[in-house]
């Protein structure tokens, strides 16, 4: 938790005291898309039939230095499915829902930005509050959270675009290790 407010200092220390080259280094991020099942170890999505999971998340960020900027993100991926043996939640044998959600700090470096079609690789580094709810069972633990991704924004007009990604997620604790494959599309705006 420290990490994480020490970041949000250093983001409004550079948001009011950056000096930038953009005319709109700010930018924020509205995504949805899914998540796959790749548990080869003590995963929370182990025996699960489903292989696809849908996520959301949002993003912020500023521009603090040429093509380079820094931000928050908040993603949530959403998981509701009959658990099935292999499972650390298995024991309890019924409807169970698993929502982890991480916090990241993000790094993500711009490609071509003076171009209207920008390439970017994304990094996440931050915690994941992992909740599993279900008829006789509450988890509620932290993991840790990497994530690195790559993919390409589009600007629609001056402020307006659009964008995909494709990534690998690592959600880990001493009860779980997990590795997961993510893609999304999402629209942002820049001011």
């Amino acid at each position: 938790m420290r990490l994480i407010s020490l970041f949000f200092f250093f983001l409004v220390q550079v948001s009011v005291f950056g000096d930038t080259t953009s005319s709109q280094p700010n930018s924020i991020e509205l995504s949805g898309g899914v998540n796959t099942n790749q548990s080869r170890g003590r995963g929370f999505l182990m025996g699960q039939e489903k292989k696809f999971f849908p996520m959301i998340g949002i993003l912020y960020q500023r521009e603090v230095a040429d093509s380079f900027h820094l931000g928050v993100s908040l993603r949530s991926i959403l998981i509701s499915t009959e658990v099935k043996s292999g499972s650390f939640v298995s024991l309890y044998n019924s409807k169970t829902k698993i929502a982890p959600t991480p916090l990241d700090l993000t790094g993500t470096y711009y490609f071509m930005s003076d171009s209207s079609f920008q390439p970017f690789l994304r990094g996440y580094v931050g915690v994941a509050r992992i909740l599993v709810k279900g008829p006789g069972i509450k988890y509620d633990k932290n993991l840790y959270h990497l994530g690195l991704g790559g993919g390409f924004r589009y600007f629609f007009s001056e402020s307006f675009y659009g964008l995909t990604e494709i990534g690998i997620n690592r959600f880990q604790n001493s009860d779980v290790k997990q590795n997961s494959f993510y893609g999304n599309l999402g629209l942002g705006l820049t001011f």
